[in-house]
């Protein structure tokens, strides 16, 4: 697990929940095995200024997953959770995101994988070529995604470089509802289903509302 080349640091925030004071400052990113092999890494810092990486580095493998090209990650805390944007390519190194999650911010389960959160455009869009994203601004009960998006996809890696110079890069805006990233639905053949939830515990003593929502015929 040593690192090929120098880590890369895409995201670093505060952790206030860590109890650990060594460990207060965690930095998600790149973490290279070989010349052409990509994984994601943490590491961890008590000011900021010094770093240290994770010593079970990298944190998510591209064997983990359906997608065997991953390259970026990002990670925030959100509602008790690590979420995080995993960015996965395909033959030619053209990216999208995945969504992961996590409950410690080490061991990451990744989320409808092989299905973007965050995709390419259709063809003949201005963000068809790859996707390259940021954490998320939280604005009122929204989260709004900034990112970066090539109007064409590379056609072999690595790229050309006269290619490289000829492609125009845009940035647009995704929004979603804070905390609605995933849901569940019935397989295309059930009209019935069921839930079960994990038992949930609130260690507070004042009035809890439970919000569901569902798209269903009308009975």
């Amino acid at each position: 697990t040593r690192p090929y080349g120098p880590s890369e640091f895409h995201c670093v925030f505060r952790d206030d929940r860590e109890r650990d004071p060594a460990r207060r400052w965690k930095a998600y990113g790149l973490f290279a095995t070989g010349p052409r092999r990509r994984a994601s890494q943490l590491s961890t810092s008590p000011d900021g200024v010094f770093w240290t990486g994770y010593p079970e580095n990298p944190i998510v493998d591209p064997l983990q997953g359906v997608s065997h090209c991953i390259h970026d990650s990002l990670v925030w805390p959100e509602m008790g959770r690590y979420v995080g944007l995993l960015q996965v390519g395909d033959e030619s190194h053209n990216y999208q995101w995945e969504l992961m999650v996590s409950r410690d911010g080490v061991h990451f389960s990744r989320v409808s994988d092989g299905r973007p959160f965050l995709g390419r455009g259709d063809s003949g869009q201005w963000d068809q070529g790859g996707i390259q994203a940021a954490v998320p601004v939280q604005v009122g009960d929204e989260s709004w995604f900034y990112y970066g998006g090539r109007e064409k996809p590379w056609s072999s890696y690595p790229a050309d470089a006269k290619e490289i110079w000829t492609f125009k890069s845009h940035c647009g805006l995704a929004t979603i509802g804070t905390g609605r990233y995933a849901g569940f639905r019935l397989s295309d053949k059930q009209e019935r289903g069921t839930l079960v939830t994990q038992p949930i515990r609130c260690d507070f003593d004042r009035e809890l509302r439970l919000s569901v929502n569902a798209i269903a015929d009308e009975l």
